[in-house]
């Protein structure tokens, strides 16, 4: 997610690891923030958690946080590899944003790539998945609400990198 903090505790967490490398890197492109983060904040009409006023000043800041050096950078590091499997537990509203940039790097996600998100759910009755469903065709694979997490999780493949087609 970027937060230096976070970093911080990650890189102590794996730092007996050498084939683990970790980045102080919010995985999303500016661009990305803009076309499939904003648009979809959700929620309460209040400026404290989970309000969507509280989300958008956290990701309206995002830019400036990094330009201070209070949060890592866009994300510039990426595996050399395809990868199999893509487990995301980020802040509310963010997953759609961050598929988006992994997916646009060419050549590490294929149709076999399976995808596991923490399927954040809010007050009014939205969740990840509604988000996921604007901007992806997806394969719904199986979706758990495991004995004592708080919130479900939910595993599919990506179809397609555009939205569903409906037929009229």
């Amino acid at each position: 997610e970027g937060i230096l903090k976070l970093f911080q505790s990650a890189r102590w967490e794996w730092q007996q690891l050498s084939t683990v490398k970790v980045v102080n890197e919010l995985v999303m492109s500016e661009q990305n923030l803009e076309m499939f983060v904003y648009p979809h904040i959700q929620g309460p009409d209040t400026d404290v958690w989970p309000g969507k006023h509280f989300y958008r000043k956290l990701y309206n800041g995002t830019s400036a946080q990094i330009a201070k050096g209070e949060m890592g950078a866009y994300v510039r590091s990426f595996p050399e590899c395809v990868l199999d499997f893509v487990l995301i537990d980020s802040t509310r509203y963010a997953h759609l944003g961050i598929i988006k940039t992994i997916m646009e790097r060419q050549g590490l996600t294929d149709s076999e790539t399976v995808w596991l998100i923490e399927n954040d759910f809010w007050d009014g009755g939205g969740d990840e998945r509604q988000i996921l469903d604007k901007g992806l065709s997806l394969e719904f694979i199986a979706g758990a609400h495991p004995r004592g997490e708080m919130w479900p999780w939910i595993y599919f493949r990506v179809a397609s990198p555009g939205p569903p087609k409906h037929s009229a």
